[in-house]
């Protein structure tokens, strides 16, 4: 664990090899083959009261995408892409605040999965979720109890993941941003002050 150098004895330093750990157990009870990256993750800047709750938000994320975001094998070679999905992980510091960024390569966001969840759980009509455009199906995403899975179990399905991260990057003071491209990825960037 000290083979890249003493960062890696911090509590933030030992992330990537914690989220790699669940990444390849979850990859392997759902069938799914990941590639892990964390090459450019610089812990060395980074407070360690912060690793809990990054450790909190990347575990979130790392099981929204292996159950919700990451294909399975056979469909990503169906639709063009490798077989095996690819997760990155960065970390940065910059002036006053350091830079998380998380990134997979799956579905994204399944905005009629989302739609037909928000109207199920009464947040409006079926008429009124047709004028719904794609940031506002984002913000279910974020709501207590809100998830598309059909099943729940101790990986998805519970509707606490994405509400769990809007907490935690609040009770940093942090603030979040997505990039995605439906089909192709999905990307999280918190900035939170050092």
């Amino acid at each position: 664990q000290s083979a890249s150098g003493g960062q890696d004895q911090s509590a933030v330093g030992m992330i990537p090899h914690s989220i790699r750990q669940l990444l390849d157990r979850l990859g392997d009870e759902h069938g799914k083959q990941i590639t892990f990256v964390s090459g450019n993750f610089n812990a060395s800047s980074i407070s360690n009261k912060y690793a809990y709750i990054l450790r909190d938000i990347l575990v979130q994320l790392a099981r929204n995408s292996v159950y919700h975001g990451i294909e399975n094998p056979d469909e990503r070679l169906k639709i063009g892409k490798p077989a095996k999905a690819t997760v990155e992980l960065s970390a940065d510091v910059f002036k006053d605040h350091f830079i998380l960024k998380y990134r997979e390569d799956g579905r994204a966001f399944e905005f009629e999965k989302i739609r037909a969840k928000a109207v199920q759980l009464g947040y409006g009509s079926a008429e009124e979720s047709e004028i719904w455009d794609k940031a506002k199906l984002i913000r279910f995403v974020f709501q207590p109890g809100f998830s598309t899975s059909a099943e729940t179990n101790l990986t998805a399905g519970r509707g606490m993941g994405m509400d769990i991260i809007k907490q935690r990057v609040k009770t940093v003071g942090g603030e979040l941003r997505l990039n995605y491209s439906s089909g192709q990825y999905l990307e999280f960037i918190f900035f939170i002050s050092v």
